[in-house]
């Protein structure tokens, strides 16, 4: 009787503290702009925090393979005039820092795309850091804004 009540009391605890256990990721206001029919890129925007007390950096982004061949992110530079997107092999935040990824400046590119990304979709991205767990995180399908932001389309 005692073993069930210590074994029971054991993995009540042991669930309460793995559910205690936060990210010093966050990832906030996600999400992807919906495509065209026919498109076979898209973009992906969002906010990344690092909680911790240790830089970290990102390392690869993953999408299933149902959605999209490949996931990268990308920096839009301006070089002589003319803006252009550069893919980024690593991301360092520091401790404490935020970085935005926005329309016009950092961001999620997906190439081959499988199908259509429709308003009200949700898109699991996988964000892989070198020093801490995966973190996975739903991106909502939003409108485009049809260039408003200043982005380089990558699907036109």
């Amino acid at each position: 009787m005692w073993l069930r009540v210590f074994c029971l009391f054991f993995l009540t605890i042991t669930q309460f503290s793995w559910a205690q256990d936060k990210s010093d990721v966050d990832i906030s206001d996600s999400y992807f702009s919906a495509t065209y029919p026919m498109a076979t890129s898209a973009a992906g925007y969002f906010s990344l925090t690092n909680n911790g007390t240790q830089r970290i950096s990102l390392t690869t982004i993953l999408v299933d393979e149902k959605v999209a061949d490949k996931a990268g992110f990308h920096q839009t530079v301006m070089d002589e005039g003319m803006i252009s997107m550069r893919p980024m092999k690593q991301l360092d935040i520091n401790a404490g820092e935020t970085i935005q990824f926005q329309p016009g400046g950092n961001h999620i590119m997906l190439t081959g795309l499988k199908r259509q990304l429709a308003v009200g979709d949700s898109i699991t991205v996988t964000f892989k850091f070198a020093e801490t767990n995966d973190v996975m995180q739903a991106f909502k399908v939003k409108a485009r804004d049809n260039g408003k932001s200043g982005h380089h389309n990558h699907s036109d």
